[in-house]
């Protein structure tokens, strides 16, 4: 979408996009609308309004809280996006587009803006997030917040996968923590995003 000058082809990769799994033998709405029942039922059942009123009563924050977060967030960023979305499409008119700007040429025209304004390209900047650069960063970064070292720990274990790695998490020359680092996409045998999972907790209650 952010570099494809073919505009009819952004619009069928974006109209594709957000009505995925919504027709035919695919749609799933008659699913969600079965699970935002059943979440509203269990909500009632267990003495609550509604399922987000359920889902905030085991974490730290209230919704009313959230939504109050949220709030700030919208307000506080709300002119500096419209102030974008104008620089965008000054941008895009002066460099010949003349319809309106819809929602498959923002990505398109705020890259070209990036582009003109900074000479910056997203393929200059892939060396500087490669896997190993992300690591070395990552665990400076907890090494000021925590004051512990995460060590290589590979072939210490066994591992499901060439790919993965294995650490330890030092304090001192103690070890508090293990874990394995799995990074790649592996479409046949992983889900989708990010995630993790304890295995085993260290845990001290005061």
């Amino acid at each position: 979408m952010t570099h494809a000058k073919n505009r009819p082809l952004r619009e069928e990769m974006y109209r594709a996009y957000v009505t995925r799994a919504s027709a035919g033998d695919l749609d799933n709405t008659p699913i969600i609308d079965k699970i935002l029942a059943l979440r509203q039922e269990k909500a009632e059942l267990l003495g609550y309004k509604d399922f987000a009123e359920l889902s905030m009563a085991s974490k730290m924050a209230t919704l009313d809280r959230a939504e109050q977060l949220l709030e700030e967030l919208r307000s506080s960023s709300i002119a500096a996006a419209e102030t974008d979305l104008t620089d965008v499409k000054a941008h895009a008119a002066a460099s010949g587009f003349t319809a309106d700007l819809l929602w498959w040429d923002v990505a398109f025209w705020a890259e070209r803006l990036r582009e003109a304004k900074y000479d910056l390209k997203d393929e200059e900047l892939r060396p500087y997030f490669a896997l190993p650069a992300v690591l070395d960063g990552l665990f400076q970064v907890a090494k000021r917040l925590f004051d512990v070292d995460v060590v290589a720990a590979d072939g210490a274990v066994p591992v499901w996968h060439p790919d993965v790695r294995f650490f330890k998490v030092m304090q001192g020359d103690a070890p508090k923590a293990y874990f394995y680092l799995d990074p790649y996409s592996r479409p046949a045998e992983k889900r989708g995003g990010a995630w993790m999972a304890e295995v085993r907790l260290d845990l001290m209650f005061l």
